[in-house]
């Protein structure tokens, strides 16, 4: 894992009580931090003298909670400026961006306690979380989510946005009410025993510009409150517009009300009745319409919500897709995967991998529960306690959320040779890790008390730790116990238990994510022996289970080893890469091939010897360096998180090239203009079949894994139709295994896409049997198809984002029956299913909206 993965696990102290002493149940504010320090950088979070706490600010607001919750639950309020001298809670930060632009700075945070000793309360009863906001930007945006008595118990996260009237923090107080079933893995924490509501800033906020939200009457209530609908959205239909809304809770709802232009239509009875077709005689004249929507309880109307649409597209263009008559191969089951994914969103997302990696993994102790963060976060030892339970362990926990999630867990075995010693439970004011202060004085500060980040200020690492300090030395019999422990937990592969391993993580950046235990880096050699040894320790108890080997960070590693970007010498590994010296001397030294094929060769050579294949996957991390410039003219990683850019988001699309076509070209890429090219970038462009053909030609039978990829722009609309594109390459392209490393949340586009082909109706349907090959007589609509005993799929991605695509899609046989699946601009946060159609012939007549992803399901 390239990116950081912030785990913020320091203990902040509770604000003092400003409420009166007999306010009891009002809690003051607990903490604020952020990635940026002292604004040169990031977020710069405003703190109040040197505490990183909320602000609390002068501006009350001035809507009462209600009565039921004041009278029966007074502890269920979080806060209330009424309790704290008219001060509602302040969030400010600056995103400063004239120093910095890289996105890992992108950070920003809060929680809440509900009392000063940070006691647990009980919300098992509430309906909802109500809280108050504003800002003096709207567009800024937080999720919550809520955290158990325990460190590990979480929900999932909830868009403040998504539950706000008129769907945003608006510049005066906006309320926000989310019902407690809409908060996804309630499961994940008893709600008899909750601490803490968490806030975490998202992206897209402004530049260079002081920014607040102030919040306030942030409590839970059991009242049943009568909210707007959610998500309103609309999709064209022939003779009129489909109205569709959502609900998390409709208890006490009788009817909704539907307006064109402000005039009552229609009133949709019925529970869970959530849609209603609007005539275009109905519509009016043609042009713009405002239709509105709101909910009724017989005594009381919610507020409208409202979306503009137009009676007839703006511009439509023709186009003709064909599917093959025949599948040229078998799809994965496993394209389907993910990385630390809940129960819950596994079963909603018809999820089949959930991987246990990252960072984190390389130095796991399975034994204590312990782990070790690396560079990502101050080299700081985590876990524990010593004699901590199996059932307790987070690994066990993993395994049994993935199955319950409907998932094949993929374990991550260490090879490094050393593993986390579990912090001593004497310390009290300092952390535990690789660069104490103590025993290296004058290094830069880390981000946790007592320990340094291992680089003095001018810029000179320190090289001498000991890691036997807080490491434990870690071998394949130690690794094997692990092993036996989970067959004897969850059963051998053949018997429900794991059937996937991996050997370790992105190996090519242990000298510098893991410099502590690992700091001369790794050569050809030693890569292939600690693969070989450690698989075959895994096979040797249980043959059946399937290895992932290597785990490439990248093309860089691909190429050559450690050895070959730095200086030779004893001593090569402490000078910076750009330091004169010879390089590539370990790739000339294996025959100047690559790497990857030096692995491969090697891998079937001790396969043979051992008499069991010990690689069952190669995998390799999907990052790729594609540089351009965005509309400002700044020159960023395309496939990085950004808005829609009129001038950058067609060059997302495009940039998805470097996985299949090896005529593309990326002339602002680093790696395309170094002295590396020769070694490194060429042969790489066309990613996916360039390593397939090594395999083939090095060690047949491997199958091609990706067990990290981060999906372009995530956090945005068109982030879900770059990720249909993805994953019907992936599909196309032969791919044997794919995890989305953290792209997709619940609520966002990205996990919709998913769904799309992996649960496109609710039901755990999926694409899937064989891969058809697909083609598009426009450049502007992607194509992908599939066919397994029954239905024939077509995926159809129109990345025009002004003009429907009139389709006619000629299928391979004649259909009677088709639905279509669709994610559009307009729809909301939903998949539109258009319901069973009536099909004559082997040609469908389909309108696929402007800027959309569509799934044609036919039989």
């Amino acid at each position: 894992m390239r990116r950081m993965t912030w785990l913020f696990l320091a203990v902040f102290a509770a604000f003092p009580m400003l409420a009166k002493a007999d306010d009891i149940h009002l809690y003051g504010a607990s903490w604020a931090d952020s990635s940026g320090k002292d604004g040169k950088g990031g977020v710069s979070i405003v703190w109040s003298g040197d505490k990183r706490q909320f602000l609390l600010r002068t501006d009350p607001c001035k809507e009462k909670i209600d009565s039921k919750t004041y009278g029966e639950h007074p502890n269920w309020v979080v806060f209330d400026s009424d309790g704290n001298n008219d001060n509602c809670l302040s969030f400010e930060f600056t995103w400063i961006t004239d120093t910095d632009k890289h996105w890992d700075k992108m950070w920003a945070g809060g929680g809440l306690a509900f009392n000063n000793s940070w006691t647990n309360q009980d919300f098992s009863q509430a309906k909802a979380l109500v809280l108050y906001a504003k800002t003096n930007s709207p567009g800024v945006d937080f999720n919550v989510n809520l955290t158990g008595a325990k460190d590990g118990q979480n929900t999932g996260t909830v868009k403040l946005s998504d539950y706000a009237e008129g769907k945003q923090i608006g510049t005066n107080w906006t309320r926000i009410v989310i019902p407690m079933a809409s908060i996804p893995n309630l499961a994940g924490i008893d709600l008899t025993q909750v601490k803490i509501l968490t806030f975490n800033l998202l992206q897209g906020y402004p530049e260079n510009k002081p920014v607040y939200v102030h919040f306030d009457k942030i409590y839970f209530t059991d009242a049943a409150l009568i909210t707007p609908v959610e998500d309103l959205g609309w999709v064209r239909v022939p003779g009129g517009i489909q109205l569709i809304w959502g609900k998390a809770d409709d208890s006490g709802v009788l009817r909704y009300l539907v307006t064109v232009d402000g005039k009552v239509v229609g009133r949709v009875t019925g529970a869970g009745k959530r849609s209603v077709k609007l005539l275009t005689q109905v519509l009016g004249a043609a042009g713009s319409h405002v239709l509105g929507v709101a909910a009724d309880n017989g005594k009381t109307i919610s507020s409208y919500e409202s979306v503009t649409v137009t009676s007839a597209p703006a511009s439509v263009v023709s186009a003709t897709v064909s599917l093959a008559a025949t599948a040229s191969r078998p799809i994965s089951p496993y394209l389907w995967g993910f990385n630390y994914m809940d129960s819950d969103s596994l079963k909603k997302l018809g999820g089949t991998v959930n991987r246990w990696g990252g960072n984190d993994t390389t130095g796991y102790n399975w034994k204590d529960d312990a782990d070790n963060h690396g560079a990502d976060w101050t080299y700081l030892n985590t876990g524990g306690p010593l004699g901590i339970a199996e059932k307790d362990k987070r690994y066990y926990k993993f395994v049994t959320d993935s199955q319950a999630g409907g998932a094949t867990p993929m374990i991550t075995i260490p090879i490094t040779g050393w593993v986390a010693k579990v912090p001593p439970a004497d310390l009290k004011d300092v952390k535990f890790g690789s660069f104490p202060t103590s025993l290296f004085p004058g290094q830069k500060a880390g981000k946790e008390p007592g320990l340094g980040e291992g680089e003095y200020p001018d810029g000179k690492k320190v090289w001498n730790n000991d890691p036997n300090y807080n490491y434990l030395p870690s071998d394949p019999v130690f690794q094997q116990q692990w092993v036996k422990t989970l067959i004897a937990d969850f059963g051998s592969s053949a018997k429900g238990g794991i059937r996937l391993y991996q050997m370790d993580n992105e190996p090519g950046l242990w000298r510098f994510n893991h410099r502590d235990v690992f700091p001369k880096g790794v050569g050809y050699d030693e890569l292939v022996d600690l693969n070989a040894k450690y698989a075959a320790a895994v096979k040797a108890v249980d043959p059946g289970a399937q290895v992932v080997g290597w785990t490439a960070w990248g093309v860089m590693e691909l190429a050559g080893s450690n050895w070959d970007y730095m200086p030779g010498g004893v001593k090569g590994y402490q000078a910076p890469d750009n330091s004169p010296g010879e390089k590539w001397t370990d790739r000339k030294a294996h025959g100047d091939i690559p790497q990857v094929a030096f692995f491969l060769q090697e891998m079937a050579k001790r396969s043979k010897k051992a008499g069991v294949r010990l690689i069952d996957y190669l995998d390799d991390h999907g990052f790729p360096e594609v540089w351009g410039t965005d509309g400002k003219g700044n020159k960023v990683n395309v496939l990085g998180d950004f808005p829609y850019d009129p001038v950058l988001t067609p060059k997302q699309f495009e940039a998805m090239r470097i996985f299949w076509d090896p005529t593309f070209e990326s002339p602002d890429s680093w790696c395309a203009n170094t002295a590396n090219k020769p070694y490194l970038w060429d042969p790489w462009v066309g990613l996916i079949p360039k390593l397939k053909k090594v395999i083939a030609e090095n060690y047949p039978g491997t199958k091609l894994s990706m067990t990290e990829y981060y999906p372009a722009s995530k956090s945005y609309y068109h982030g879900g139709l770059l990720e249909a594109v993805n994953l019907g390459i992936f599909m196309r392209e032969g791919m044997d295994m794919a995890c989305d490393w953290d792209g997709a949340h619940p609520g966002n586009y990205v996990f919709l896409a998913h769904q799309l082909f992996s649960n496109y109706d609710g039901q755990g349907h999926k694409v899937g049997g064989g891969y058809v090959n697909a083609t598009s007589s426009s450049a502007d609509l992607y194509a992908f198809g599939a066919k397994d005993a029954t239905k024939t799929y077509a995926v159809l991605v129109n990345k025009n984002h002004d003009a429907d695509i009139d389709t006619t899609l000629a299928l391979p046989a004649a259909a009677s029956v088709y639905h279509t699946y669709t994610l559009s601009q307009t729809s909301g946060k939903r998949i539109y299913d258009s319901g069973p159609v009536a099909a004559t012939g082997g040609q469908i007549k389909l309108d696929v909206p402007a800027f959309s992803a569509m799934l044609v399901v036919a039989q």
